[in-house]
């Protein structure tokens, strides 16, 4: 199952401030989700995790890196 993050759930979990979370999403190939076309910007966990340890979203990821992700979120 796809788990979605909010901003500030960004925050909590990369331990920074909402204005550089913003700054950094500009330039992470991250694509960011609004459900029903309208309302907060969501994130892909597995693209998160995948950026934090390989420097990329999850579809490019190689099948070791996607599965050593999904470890990641098993274990959390």
């Amino acid at each position: 199952m796809n788990r979605y993050l909010t901003k500030q759930q960004l925050c909590e979990l990369l331990n920074c401030s909402l204005s550089t979370i913003e700054r950094r999403l500009k330039r992470m190939p991250i694509k960011e989700c609004r459900f029903g076309g309208v309302g907060n910007a969501r994130y892909l966990e597995k693209d998160i995790i995948a950026f934090i340890h390989f420097n990329k979203d999850f579809k490019s990821c190689s099948d070791p890196e996607k599965e050593y992700v999904r470890e990641v979120l098993l274990d959390e």
